[in-house]
């Protein structure tokens, strides 16, 4: 089933949903039983902060910067919908009676928050199931008035907003009236479920704890409540224990509200999801998955999870497009898979249809402890597969979500699924099931859940240990370490190299897009499957994967060896705001650039050794290559507006400034502290650390590893016959033997008489010395001192020789893998870096507080200042007439073009405009052109706080 036979149909979104709604009846749905038969359901929307329906004023105030361009919210909507504005203006146009001004606002607002991501869009698509289930009882029971129709829907279907926050919006506050319109204009089937506080409770209510000064109660309102001082007056009120956010809020939030819940079956639905009407009228055959007739004996136990197809309605631009076809692949290929072969599918939230009854026994549906529920909806499969209970996975209803479109919230997101996936191997679920479940379940289980992150672990480490080996060979070949032995061991790892990394970094690429082009191949056609792949790589998606995988490989680690999981909060908005080099610096340095620019190093300090005997290839030099510009540079080349001249100048000073900032003031903000200064950053890099256990300092890492190779290196090199013959005196053999293999100490020095200084300067001013001038002081002194150092160590009579040179570059790369050993050990073991440079701790606390900020403060600067330059570079060929919207064509696709000039133009005549010359499109029918110049004239009515808009 294709849309071929659709050449009526123009709207694409129209064209796919008739289609999959013909395909739903290929996969042969349960016959569908009379409504009054079937078991009732209650959809659940968790709801904290997310918007619900759009101001007015956010249509004309909000902007959205194009290229060299800036135009409004509802202008920029109206060109990306233009077919569906158009049948919009034909609708109200031919309405019997003149709306009036209001309702002209209401629905602009109405119809825009219905094509963005917003609670109004997820309420009105859910809610499309009283309407699916009336419609179907009209054609079943054509007997029934409509009050007992409405009845027996309400009966059988009921949405749940669990808004936590309901209970403190105030009376004329624009929350309070979404909400309101929410309750009079949807289904009655609707209701509103909330928190409230009272400090002085014990006196309106009694209470068994008479000293408890706050009470928490849970209560529930629907369009039936009466109104009072502008809010719903609870229709029930259930007192609570105590405070009931004790997890990461969105579990606590169902679980309060759950009490209220009708329905014999509950569907969880997150705060960006819609569903459709062709899609709730198979809903009975979807509630006939749970029922059981009498005489209808199957054999099976009644599933206690079904799950189904979403369709990502946000894929606009590059990023929204390779976040929704990964979201598509694993919504049809994996969850098909895990369900259908591999039996190890749980709960991924989302669309599930839960048993209800089977829930409440085993916990709820949603597990709640702080950290280690981070992932909380999995667990109810879990807990469902340990009590023998049956998951099952249907293709034939789907629900729409929306997804992340910027690379900041797309690549949050997956750090949260994956320090959720770190919690959750540690759980006594994941305990139990790896005791009980059979071994070909346990091993889909595992390669599906906990083995696909661990694996990007063990790739991003794979990387790291094959440049390593290759320089440390290249190192040994260069200052003839075996020469006068047989060299099959190196020609055997180089042949290595080239024969299995090339390939097994090409797999690894090929299988994050395989089950996409098969997928699209069976649904759409090899039209369709080409067509995604050549613009896939347009967008350089295994650049985008590789650090995607990177980011969980990161996450995971972090979470197993550190703990302290925290739900990290991504914003679902249009991916059209410039980030500054700053915060992109500040997200992403720790997890991917630190390592880009190390392996970065390592295959310089390779390049300038040349040796021609290890030889890796060309497929080995490409890999590579991807991997280092993917973990530097990626940040910036998905960041829209990110090359523009004056914009990096602007971002050059603003890092600066942070590089140089002190420390934060009291009373800042927790999540305005790492944007204060580089100090501050750094310092929040190294509390995770604090919280493990000191016990893994003695295990053997993989810093230590590489340390004790290149010491080994060094010492098999510094102490040969050809190294020693012309040293004569004791002072060149401390010199150029011993040196070599002591760790960094000439800036451990230095900055230890810093300390020193900095503490009697303290002690006989009373006062503490500047952080920014310390800073800038021990940076100053690491940079001479380790250069003074390096001096001392190199033969310089024999620099002219390639052994020389080779030999005093194994020396600096000996040096920097035992100082990256000696930093690690330093952030376990010093106090926090800010409080040292504040005075608060003592003269050796201090000092290698000192030294070990100013290392990390010469390779930031160094690795910002690389990056900047690169930008820079990028920025000047951009700037070339014909070639300045190659990045936003590589970034948007054929996203709007709205028409404007300046960055700012005025809101009050820039949509009319546009709407005027919409209005003069010829592809458009007389009745719509008139249509859209009437709707332009009441807007411009309602920009300019006129009355009742008549326009004929």
């Amino acid at each position: 089933v294709n849309s071929k036979p659709l050449p009526d149909v123009k709207n694409e979104e129209a064209r796919r949903r008739l289609v999959v709604f013909a395909r739903a009846w290929k996969q042969r749905p349960p016959a569908a039983r009379d409504v009054c038969k079937c078991p009732s359901l209650t959809v659940m929307i968790p709801h904290y902060g997310e918007d619900n329906l759009i101001q007015f004023s956010q249509l004309f105030n909000q902007r959205i910067e194009l290229e060299k361009k800036s135009t409004v919210l509802m202008a920029y909507l109206v060109d990306y919908f233009r077919d569906e504005f158009v049948n919009f203006a034909r609708r109200m146009h031919g309405k019997s009676e003149q709306p009036t001004d209001q309702q002209i606002q209401f629905e602009l607002r109405r119809w825009a928050s219905l094509r963005m991501q917003t609670l109004w869009r997820t309420v009105d698509g859910m809610t499309k199931g009283h309407k699916a289930l009336d419609i179907l009882l009209r054609l079943q029971r054509p007997d029934l008035n409509d009050r007992v129709r409405d009845s027996i829907c309400r009966d059988k279907f009921q949405c749940l907003a669990a808004m936590q926050l309901y209970g403190e919006f105030k009376e004329g506050s624009p929350e309070l009236e979404a909400a309101e319109e929410m309750l009079q204009r949807m289904p009655s089937s609707l209701s509103i479920a909330f928190l409230v506080n009272n400090q002085e409770g014990k006196e309106q209510m009694p209470a068994d704890n008479i000293q408890q000064s706050k009470r928490f109660f849970s209560c529930v309102v629907d369009s039936s409540c009466p109104l009072e001082n502008g809010k719903r007056k609870p229709k029930y009120t259930v007192e609570l224990p105590g405070f009931p956010v004790l997890g990461n809020g969105k579990s606590d939030n169902q679980n309060h509200a759950i009490i209220f819940s009708r329905g014999e079956l509950i569907q969880a639905i997150d705060a960006n999801q819609e569903s459709y009407l062709e899609s709730a009228l198979l809903l009975p055959s979807v509630l006939a998955e749970f029922a059981r007739y009498p005489g209808q004996e199957t054999g099976r136990s009644r599933p206690g999870i079904v799950g189904f197809r979403e369709h990502i309605f946000s894929a606009v631009g590059s990023l929204g497009s390779l976040a929704a076809e990964g979201e598509f692949v694993f919504g049809t290929v994996t969850q098909r898979m895990l369900a259908q072969v591999l039996g190890c599918r749980m709960h991924y939230g989302h669309p599930d249809i839960m048993d209800k009854l089977q829930m409440i026994t085993q916990g709820g549906i949603s597990k709640a402890t702080r950290g280690l529920n981070l992932s909380e909806d999995i667990f109810a499969g879990m807990d469902l597969t340990l009590r023998g209970g049956e998951i099952k996975y249907t293709e034939y209803h789907h629900v729409g979500k929306g997804r992340d479109m910027g690379f900041m919230s797309i690549l949050s997101f997956f750090g949260k699924l994956a320090a959720g996936t770190a919690e959750q191997s540690i759980t006594r679920q994941s305990f139990r099931l790896g005791r009980g479940l059979p071994l070909p379940r346990l091993l889909g289980y595992y390669y599906s859940h906990v083995g696909y992150y661990f694996n990007q672990i063990l790739m991003a480490k794979t990387v790291w240990w094959f440049v390593f080996a290759m320089t440390f060979f290249g190192l040994s070949d260069a200052t003839g370490v075996g020469a006068e032995q047989d060299s099959s061991f190196r020609d055997g790892a180089s042949k290595m190299y080239s024969g299995y990394f090339g390939p097994v970094f090409f797999l690894f690429v090929l299988a994050t897009m395989w089950p996409l082009i098969f997928e699209f191949l069976v649904e759409d056609g090899i039209v369709k499957a080409l067509r995604t792949v050549v613009l896939d790589l347009l967008a350089l998606s295994p650049m985008f994967y590789t650090f995607q995988g990177k980011i969980i490989a990161h996450y995971m680690k972090v979470e197993i060896v550190y703990g302290g999981a925290e739900y990290i909060p991504t914003g679902r908005g249009l991916a059209t705001v410039r980030q500054s080099f700053r915060s992109l610096f500040a997200s992403f340095a720790n997890t991917n650039m630190f390592d880009g620019f190390e392996l970065l190093s390592f295959i310089l300090a390779s390049y300038l050794v040349g040796s021609s005997s290890v030889d890796v290839g060309y497929p080995y030099w490409f890999c590579i290559g991807t991997v280092v510009s993917s973990w530097l540079v990626a940040p910036f080349l998905y960041n829209p507006y990110m090359f523009s001249l004056r914009a990096v100048y602007t971002d050059a000073l603003e890092f600066g400034r942070w590089l140089v900032g002190g420390i934060a003031k009291e009373g800042t903000p927790a999540n305005k502290i790492t944007q204060w200064s580089w100090l501050e950053w750094t310092t929040s890099l190294q509390t995770p650390r604090q919280r493990a256990s000191r016990h893994w300092l003695y295990l053997p890492s993989w810093r230590l590893l590489t340390a004790v190779l290149s010491e080994c290196l060094t010492a098999t090199v510094v102490t040969s016959d050809a190294y020693e013959a012309e040293l004569s005196t004791t002072a060149d053999q401390v010199r150029h033997q011993v040196l070599p293999l002591l760790p960094p100490i000439f800036a451990g020095l230095a900055l230890g008489l810093v300390a020193i200084f900095h503490g009697v300067v303290s002690c006989c001013l009373k006062e503490r010395v500047h952080p920014t001038f310390l800073l800038v002081v021990c940076a100053v002194f690491v940079a001479f001192a380790s250069m003074a150092e390096v001096y001392a160590m190199v033969r310089w009579p024999v620099w002219d020789t390639d052994y020389g040179f080779h030999t005093g570059v194994l020396i600096v790369f000996n040096k920097y893998c035992v100082l990256r050993w000696e930093l690690d050990w330093a952030d376990w073991l010093m106090p926090k870096y800010s409080e040292c440079f504040a005075g608060s701790q003592g003269i050796i606390a201090t000092g290698v507080a000192f030294w070990a900020v100013a290392w990390r403060w010469c390779r930031d600067a160094l690795l910002g200042t690389l990056v900047t330059g690169m930008i820079a570079v990028i920025s000047l060929f951009l700037s070339i007439p014909g070639v300045a919207q190659v990045h936003h064509r590589f970034l948007f696709r054929n996203r709007a073009k709205v028409t404007g000039k300046g960055n700012n133009p005025d809101q009050a005549t820039q949509l009319p405009k546009f709407l005027r010359k919409l209005a003069q499109d010829k592809s458009l029918s007389g009745f719509e052109q008139a249509a859209v110049k009437w709707l332009q004239s009441v807007v411009e009515h309602s920009l300019h706080g006129g009355g009742v808009a008549v326009a004929q």
